[in-house]
């Protein structure tokens, strides 16, 4: 997994204008900030840290939040996810991969007895 980032919050050295401002950079803070987690549909939010993560090249896949797109011609969408959100669910995929591996190991030792 990449570096988690963080938004830093409102009027703070690394966060956006405290009042409502003209700066894109504070727009698309503001922004992300209210985007809600692929996984837990809770807002991003503040000081916390999440992950960008890429749709890759599914259009069709079933996401729990509308997917955001970057600005410009080719247009990729993404997601944004709390980083203990996403974190979690990879320890979960990889239990589950342990889990299928030993019954396969097990499928394969009954087979060869």
């Amino acid at each position: 997994m990449a570096a988690a980032g963080t938004l830093g919050k409102p009027g703070s050295d690394r966060g956006p204008c405290r009042q409502p401002c003209r700066h894109d950079a504070c727009a698309e803070a503001r922004a992300w900030a209210a985007a809600r987690c692929h996984y837990c549909g809770t807002p991003i939010g503040y000081e916390r840290r999440f992950y960008r993560e890429g749709m890759g090249d599914c259009t069709t896949c079933a996401y729990a939040v509308e997917p955001l797109l970057d600005a410009g011609a080719g247009a990729r969408p993404y997601v944004l996810v709390h980083a203990t959100c996403a974190e979690r669910a990879a320890e979960r995929e990889r239990a589950l991969a342990a889990e299928i591996e030993r019954a396969l190991d097990v499928v394969d030792d009954r087979r060869r007895a």
